[in-house]
């Protein structure tokens, strides 16, 4: 059971190499996204916990996302990447770029089978997880309602899948690993009243051990 108080000053802790500069992230790092090295064969990526540029128009970065993906790399030894600081690249839009080449040499080094890559959505979004799967081409349906029910105990009941954020622009990580990587990957879209340690520890607390279940459930080869 997670301590909800040491959780939500973790969550703010790390978080604040994401959020300094308004978002920018950290302007003295060399690369704009950074790996943590695991065991097992699962990627947990988080490209857009800092601001990202689009178009060339800057877009807010998905709050506490960075912090999600580095507390569950943190209880699972997982792998994990994600955004540092903002760059002249969205990685999960650009075709190509830096981030999906690291994502690529990760996998080629380890044996990776499933990646989970988490975003944000906004909290007047009607649901609370949206699982984008390329309309069911980036994972198998057995897999998913294993993600759903693990959500499902722990509170978070309203998991849709390729409800509005259906991974398929061809420049989505997701994309990316299921056509070039060859292997299965998500979309995971998580509704902002659920990245909030602040105002709602225990949603975020239900968020963190899902993906902990979630990761230990794939990593252990149940599914």
């Amino acid at each position: 059971m997670l301590n909800p108080d040491l959780l939500r000053n973790a969550a703010i802790l790390i978080e604040e190499q994401f959020s300094c500069d308004r978002y920018n992230g950290l302007d003295f790092s060399l690369r704009p996204f950074a790996i943590k090295l695991g065991e097992g064969n699962i990627v947990i990526s988080a490209p857009h916990s800092v601001n990202h540029i689009r178009n060339n128009r800057v877009k807010h970065a998905d709050m506490h996302t960075g912090s999600i993906a580095q507390i569950v790399q943190m209880a699972t030894n997982c792998f994990s990447i994600f955004s540092t600081r903002i760059s002249e690249e969205d990685p999960n839009y650009v075709i190509g770029g830096r981030y999906k080449e690291a994502l690529r040499d990760l996998c080629a080094r380890y044996p990776i089978d499933l990646i989970i890559d988490i975003h944000g959505a906004s909290p007047d979004r009607d649901f609370d997880i949206d699982l984008g799967t390329l309309n069911g081409e980036s994972v198998d349906g057995e897999s998913l309602e294993i993600i759903r029910k693990i959500f499902h105990k722990n509170g978070i009941k309203n998991v849709k899948t390729d409800s509005v954020f259906k991974a398929s622009h061809p420049g989505t990580i997701t994309y990316f690993a299921k056509n070039t990587l060859k292997i299965r990957a998500v979309q995971m879209e998580i509704n902002r009243s659920f990245r909030d340690p602040r105002s709602n520890i225990a949603g975020y607390a239900a968020i963190i051990q899902s993906l902990i279940e979630i990761v230990g459930t794939f990593k252990k080869g149940h599914a």
